[in-house]
């Protein structure tokens, strides 16, 4: 599962071609433990109130 998160954006995939599978794992920690993603079960997915909460005032519609 977590080997698929290379696959979001073709931005991501480059960013972690070459890299090994406990990069992804250290990385995906590392977004859990500073409250940016949520993991549920094997499924993960964005802290939308944590992003928000790093964006400009009057940007958020972005995440929508």
């Amino acid at each position: 599962m977590k080997s698929e998160v290379r696959h979001i954006t073709p931005q991501i995939a480059e960013l972690y071609a070459g890299k090994t599978e406990k990069t992804v794992s250290r990385d995906i920690s590392m977004l859990e433990e500073i409250g940016l993603i949520k993991m549920i079960g094997q499924h993960i997915s964005m802290n939308k109130e944590a992003m928000l909460g790093l964006l400009p005032v009057g940007i958020g519609h972005i995440l929508d």
